[in-house]
Order: structure tokens, then sequence, then C-alpha cells
């Protein structure tokens, strides 16, 4: 790359890895050099730190081979492929289903099925075909198989959650805001108090 070539003016460069997005392959903005000898890593570090390349600020960072992390330059000799939209949407496409999304899948299937038979139904038409049926049923048993089963309150839990409700006290001098209260809140409304000044 140019990025090699530039910092080669410098000593023989051993690797090069720019980090690219895996997406879009669009470069990151970012990317490691390593050179043979080590003073010179140091004195590209130094000159080239701040440099004004391309109208971007070039920040320079040496780094000793102690604190280096095995995995920096995983693919450095790998020719970069760009992934293309059609790969990355056929990826999308295969990838595994969880159980809720072939459950849905499978009442979509079945609910078009029922519709395709009342449209058919009234035209005259005898339509049956129980296929889109029994998978829906098949994979909602599955779904069943798969949920955890909700563990039951005892009557103290029950008592304790009563005692503990919330309430919301509405203030009714301005009739036009409004509270939307969830479920088990009681509203208690506010008493209009004449205020009576004492001398």
């Amino acid at each position: 790359p140019q990025v090699k070539r530039f910092f080669s003016q410098f000593g023989t460069i051993s690797r090069v890895r720019l980090a690219r997005s895996k997406k879009t392959g669009g470069p990151k903005g970012y990317g490691y050099i390593e050179f043979e000898c080590e003073e010179v890593a140091k004195v590209v570090a130094e000159t080239m730190h701040n440099y004004l390349m391309f109208e971007k600020l070039l920040k320079c960072e040496f780094v000793p081979s102690e604190r280096v992390h095995p995995k920096t330059f995983d693919g450095w000799n790998k020719k970069f492929h760009k992934p293309t939209r059609r790969s990355t949407a056929i990826r999308k496409h295969n990838r595994p289903k969880d159980a809720a999304a072939n459950l849905q899948s499978a009442m979509r299937l079945a609910n078009k099925d029922l519709k395709r038979k009342r449209k058919y139904a009234a035209l005259g038409l005898d339509y049956d075909f129980s296929g889109y049926d029994e998978v829906a049923k098949k994979m909602k048993l599955q779904a069943a198989s798969t949920v955890t089963p909700k563990v039951q309150k005892s009557e103290e839990q029950v008592e304790k959650t009563r005692k503990e409700s919330v309430t919301l006290v509405l203030d009714s001098s301005d009739p036009e805001i409004t509270f939307k209260t969830p479920p088990g809140v009681k509203k208690v409304k506010k008493d209009k108090k004449a205020v009576t000044k004492s001398t």
C-alpha cells in the first residue's frame, strides 16, 4: 500500500497492517507499522508525529515490542477483499434463526394460508392444504419447550406487592394536563382548599 511506500524511506519495514471495517471495507483511520530496527521506529514516531498529511494530522506513537499484542498483525500478509453487498446479504439471509424468529415466520405462513383459504372459499373453490398449520403447531411446541416457565408467587409476596401499591396524586386545577397511569396505581385527587390569610 501507499503507507508502506511512504514510510519505507525511513528504513526497512517488516509488517504493515491497516485497520478496516469488516462491514464496508473502508479504513478505520489507524494502522500499525513494524520496522526491522527499533531505533528507526523511534525516529519515525518523533518525526512524523503531528505531520500534516492530506489535510489531516498524523498521530504516531512508538510501541515497544513487549507491549505489542500477539494478534496486532493478524492477516497483515493477506490481500484484503472488500466485502460486496451481495456477499453481505447472503451471509445475513443464511444465518441461523432463533426459535422466536422461526415461530414468527411459521405463524406468518399459517396466517397467509388462512387468508388464502377464506378467499378461495368465497369464490366457491375447495382448497385444503394443512402443511403450514402443522409447521406452525410444531414451532409453537418447540418455542414452548425453550421458554422458561413462570415461577408462581407465594401468597406472602402477593400481599406484600398489594401493600406496596403506588399512589398518584392528581392536581385537577389544570384540566389540560392528563396522566396515563400504569395498572395497579391508585389515583387520588388533590382537594382544592381555599387559602385563608390570618391577621
